[in-house]
């Protein structure tokens, strides 16, 4: 009872109801020394009327705003004397939720679809150049509030995207569709890929150099913190040379492996500078490893072995890259197919290598596309697991370029500190920089807490200080603190929002799992169906 009683007297005085019959009496008083010995016109109780209410107007427009910004409890007096409790005056919870920018607001959901503001969709639309960084830790909706609503919204966009687990081709794409290409290891009834798909014995040496030299980094990354890249720069040398000679013998991929590590390495290579000429690119490569000492080329071998050992002793792997007789490649994208690499996620870590070796290879290609060519989004899940051995090579340079062929990528990582284990601190930032949309689901690191509070910008706080001595003094000062803080990124997750860094600022916005809305449920729905009547046929 006593509960509700000061609820209804703190509602009265948020109103300010209180002070408009105070405010009638005193100007009866008024009326009666003005209109003396006479009657009051209705006129004259009307103004007053309307003068009353001025007054309680004032405070319950003060005490609107102090709601807005987080205060909950009123004094009688707090509007008109001007007293701040915490938040009031300050504008927090204003500059925490400012209104999006209606360039990124639609009815309906399309392009990269971010979340939603006030009933409508935040997207960025493909039509417009940008890249997209997502961050966020595991469980806060990096796929169904962000990669899958993105997949369903775009079906005639060619994709490529890492599928850990396969759900993102489940639950977005439809079984049988002639223009996805799923690639899976495991299954043996999906398609293949073939890192030699763009050269044969008909290729020039330059063209064939240039395509070894990229598998080869891809295969061999050199991380950012190696102290001695020595071993690394001659296992790429080693593995470019050995390359070279067996692809221009007409073996394919597997074969290539299978002869560098059936034998002995000293032999290989004597074996190919005999057969070689000496202007042969291959020869310039193996020379410098004749005379060297055993220990060394051991040490050398050794480190080319384990990048490319999985493809001697995978049987998915050789079967996925030989046997298989429908294979993938990069100009798949530019027939307008999507390609999803579903890797289960306990075969991530073993196999980063070829990953590394598909995404490498599908950036350069995109690399040399004409400008103004069709869409192209490339969706990076899980990228620092795909980084865990060493940089993207071409993921630098891509991301720097590819935008103006009409290329976007969607890259998603837990943290920033997860980056900089392949990547300097420098590097880390470049590409943060050349990503114009970021949007941030959680953050844990205080690295990355450190740069999003400092991307979200900061607001002006009002401070009235009251000197309580002889005589009473108000002064007023400014203060400038962080809108996002720390604490804020460790409970973002269970508020169901996101943050949103674009061209336009700071927002704060609602995820849009596509479990939960109701247009991209509809989507999703329409695959499900689709999909469950064609396995009942088959079955």
């Amino acid at each position: 009872m006593i509960a509700r009683i000061r609820r209804l007297c703190n509602t009265i005085t948020y109103t300010g109801i209180w002070i408009q019959p105070i405010m009638m009496v005193a100007l009866h008083r008024v009326l009666r020394l003005i209109y003396w010995r006479r009657g009051i016109s209705w006129q004259a109780w009307l103004v007053a009327l309307g003068i009353s209410c001025i007054p309680s107007i004032y405070v319950w427009g003060g005490n609107k705003i102090a709601k807005k910004n987080g205060k909950k409890k009123y004094g009688l007096m707090d509007v008109i004397l001007n007293k701040a409790t915490p938040y009031y005056d300050t504008g927090k919870a204003e500059a925490m939720y400012p209104d999006v920018p209606s360039e990124l607001l639609y009815q309906d959901p399309t392009g990269i679809v971010l979340g939603r503001w006030h009933r409508k969709y935040v997207c960025h639309n493909l039509d417009n150049d940008g890249h997209v960084l997502v961050i966020g830790g595991s469980g806060t909706g990096k796929s169904s509030a962000l990669a899958i609503p993105t997949l369903l919204c775009n079906p005639d966009i060619p994709i490529l995207a890492l599928d850990i687990k396969g759900e993102l081709h489940r639950k977005a794409a439809k079984l049988g569709d002639p223009h996805i290409r799923i690639v899976d290891p495991g299954d043996r009834n999906s398609y293949g890929y073939d890192p030699l798909y763009g050269i044969d014995r008909n290729s020039s040496s330059q063209e064939m150099l240039e395509a070894v030299l990229l598998i080869v980094h891809s295969l061999i990354p050199l991380p950012a913190n190696t102290k001695d890249p020595f071993w690394i720069n001659s296992a790429r040398n080693l593995l470019t040379g050995l390359l070279l000679y067996h692809v221009k013998q007409g073996k394919n991929f597997i074969d290539c492996m299978d002869e560098i590590l059936g034998k002995p390495i000293k032999s290989s290579i004597d074996e190919a500078v005999q057969k070689l000429c000496s202007i042969n690119a291959a020869y310039r490569y193996l020379i410098q490893f004749c005379d060297m000492s055993e220990i060394t080329l051991s040490g050398i071998f050794a480190e080319l072995a384990n990048h490319i050992t999985i493809f001697a002793n995978d049987a998915d792997i050789r079967y996925c890259f030989r046997e298989n007789r429908y294979k993938v490649s990069p100009a798949d994208l530019e027939a307008g197919n999507s390609i999803y690499l579903a890797i289960r996620e306990d075969k991530l870590s073993a196999y980063y290598d070829v990953l590394q070796l598909i995404f490498n290879q599908t950036l350069a290609y995109l690399e040399k596309r004409p400008e103004k060519s069709k869409r192209i989004l490339i969706l990076i899940d899980e990228l620092p697991r795909i980084l865990s051995s060493g940089k993207l090579e071409k993921l630098l340079d891509g991301i720097k370029t590819l935008r103006s062929r009409n290329v976007t990528l969607l890259l998603v990582t837990q943290s920033l500190e997860a980056l900089m284990a392949a990547y300097s601190e420098n590097e880390v930032a470049d590409l943060v920089s050349n990503c114009q949309y970021i949007s941030v689901l959680s953050a844990t690191s205080t690295k990355t807490q450190k740069a999003i509070c400092d991307w979200c910008g900061k607001f002006r706080e009002r401070k009235n200080n009251y000197n309580e001595g002889a005589p009473k003094r108000m002064s007023i000062s400014y203060d400038y603190h962080n809108i996002v803080e720390p604490a804020d990124l460790m409970t973002l997750a269970q508020t169901g929002e996101s943050i949103l860094i674009s061209p336009y600022g700071y927002s704060r916005i609602e995820k849009a799992p596509y479990y939960k809305d109701a247009k991209i449920r509809k989507l999703y729905e329409k695959v499900e169906t689709y999909n469950n009547t064609i396995r009942e046929t088959e079955n």
